[in-house]
């Protein structure tokens, strides 16, 4: 089937599906399905929770994923280091997201203040802030693989969409192009409102 820029699966679905079970706590969780797919289920919670302005639970889902996270990574560094690579992808999504939900506390306290021009001022300021720091960490130490771009940019994209970080979304669409990916390409360019046409001849 087509990819989707975002990294949405149909593996993802189902967390997403799981994540909004509201029986199931962290611990829970940790003891019914594998290490790599509770921090999945983790992450794609604290996502929902963002989304929702649940600050709290977006923290408590964070940090359960930081839990199972790091013994995982532990016990691949001298393994597996493509296993150990994946893991540390997770561990730098896990550090945006508390990063995003800092930010989006601190903009719905501002809100909550009728504070409306220094709410707008704060917006802008630390999107640019993320937006800078993000891209020289993407640049600096991340590989062009397809796949970890797309991890990144898709917890990004719940403070930064594609309209907003347009060059790095270009980039992608360049590495998928390169690499034979062009449904993806594609997709990855109409995000950025490219027409239909026009995505079909870029890619």
């Amino acid at each position: 089937g087509k990819e989707s820029p975002g990294g949405a699966t149909v593996k993802r679905g189902k967390f997403v599906l799981f994540a909004k079970s509201s029986g199931e706590d962290g611990e829970s969780v940790d003891k019914n399905i594998g290490g790599g797919q509770a921090v999945q289920h983790h992450m794609y919670s604290a996502m929902l929770a963002l989304q929702r302005l649940d600050f709290d639970r977006a923290d408590r889902c964070v940090g359960d994923a930081r839990r199972v996270v790091a013994p995982l990574l532990s016990n691949m560094l001298d393994e597996h280091y493509n296993r150990a690579y994946s893991y540390m992808v997770t561990v730098q999504q896990l550090a945006e997201l508390e990063e995003i939900v800092r930010f989006r506390r601190k903009e719905e306290e501002l809100k909550r203040l009728h504070q409306p021009t220094l709410a707008h001022t704060y917006i802008d300021d630390e999107k640019r802030r993320l937006k800078g720091k993000w891209r020289k960490r993407l640049h600096r130490w991340v590989d062009d693989d397809i796949d970890v771009w797309r991890k990144l940019l898709q917890v990004r994209a719940l403070v930064l969409p594609p309209e907003e970080d347009e060059g790095t979304w270009l980039r992608l669409a360049g590495l998928c192009r390169r690499s034979g990916r062009l449904d993806l390409c594609r997709n990855t360019l109409k995000r950025l409102g490219v027409s239909d046409a026009t995505a079909e001849t870029a890619a």
